[in-house]
């Protein structure tokens, strides 16, 4: 996939990134302005200022949670969004990733023969840039799920032996029924945070596409 913006030569890409840098300066002060202003009215986002395990077990949201349960939620009670959730931040990430992909595709055509029929077929793919940003910010759900993946397993011979201590009346059950507590745990808490961490990543990266149409819509 090659946006309609991506040049075939170095002075296009040049020209692109110059009319970038000036869109993305602007849409830097309309949100420089609306967090100003959010900052005088809103109170700041509570993620910021969560203690590890606050954000451990999802407790630095329960105070917003606790208005909705006592009234329906307003617009004056959100909190401030965080930079890099903000589109401006997300649109100068989205640039620098297509700019990447821009460069790569230049030195692997600089690599080939002028005559080669390849280069014409050596093209940026957003899709590429995309998914290797998001494997490379992601990657912690990795060693998660396998953590998740190994208690499964795990609990599945505790729950095995738990039952035979049962039988053979034994004290070792009570050694089985905390190591399936806590492999329950494991997973619970893997599930939530593996979620968390994948969407947040999906909107950053909605937000950054959306604002990329935008700035292209000012042209």
């Amino acid at each position: 996939m090659m946006p309609p913006e991506a040049g075939t030569n170095t002075e296009e890409n040049t020209n692109d990134k110059d009319v970038l840098q000036v869109e993305n300066e602007k849409l830097i002060e309309v949100d420089a302005t609306s967090l100003s202003n959010n900052n005088d009215e809103r109170q700041a986002n509570p993620y910021k200022t969560a203690s590890f395990l606050s954000k451990l077990l999802f407790k630095w949201p329960y105070k917003l949670m606790k208005v909705g349960m006592e009234r329906p939620i307003e617009e004056s009670d959100l909190p401030n969004i965080m930079q890099q959730d903000s589109s401006s931040h997300n649109l100068q990430t989205f640039e620098n990733l297509w700019q990447d992909e821009i460069r790569r595709v230049e030195i692997l055509r600089q690599k080939l023969p002028n005559n080669s029929p390849k280069r014409n077929k050596i093209n940026p793919n957003l899709h590429r840039a995309l998914a290797i940003d998001f494997l490379k910010s992601t990657w912690i759900i990795q060693p998660m799920m396998f953590a998740s993946s190994t208690a499964r397993i795990v609990m599945s011979v505790a729950l095995g032996n738990l039952t035979q201590s049962f039988i053979d009346k034994s004290k070792e059950g009570y050694m089985w029924a905390g190591i399936l507590i806590a492999c329950n745990l494991i997973v619970l808490l893997e599930h939530h945070h593996v979620f968390y961490i994948t969407w947040k990543k999906g909107m950053n990266l909605r937000i950054s596409s959306v604002a990329a149409i935008f700035s292209k819509s000012l042209r």
